[in-house]
């Protein structure tokens, strides 16, 4: 995703735009859960959870206009789950999707992935020149 978008790994830009990214995805997750708790009801520990006295909000900063009034409609319905998001894909499906697995960055732009039965060739997904010096470049020696 990063290279794909040109920003270089551990920039400013790339810790700006993963904060986004991952803020965008927690939004949606929370006001999905909100909307099931309305229709299905909260989970059984709600009550005095940092959901419904609003401290999950503040301490990962969420004080805009969108993340306030969804956190009084988080206290007015409350939540279906506790724990809403975890970081995909793994190491397989991210080989059928063409990208990485979880977050970790790639640690050399050619690479073997062993698998159960053997190694896999592969290659930094997007590797393109135009991409090539943005991926991060590790090594163990």
């Amino acid at each position: 995703m990063l290279a794909n978008n040109k920003i270089a790994w551990e920039s400013e830009e790339h810790l700006a735009f993963a904060d986004q990214v991952f803020e965008t995805i927690n939004y949606a997750a929370v006001e999905a859960s909100c909307d099931l708790a309305r229709e299905k009801g909260s989970y059984s520990f709600f009550e005095g959870s940092d959901w419904q006295t609003g401290a999950y909000f503040k301490k990962r900063g969420y004080e805009s206009r969108e993340w306030v009034e969804l956190g009084k409609k988080v206290n007015a319905w409350g939540m279906r789950n506790a724990w809403l998001i975890a970081i995909a894909p793994t190491s397989s499906t991210s080989m059928i999707a063409g990208t990485t697995a979880g977050l970790d960055p790639i640690m050399s732009r050619y690479y073997l992935e062993e698998k159960k039965n053997g190694l896999v060739p592969r290659v930094a997904p997007g590797l393109t020149p135009d991409t090539f010096w943005l991926y991060k470049k590790c090594s163990l020696y």
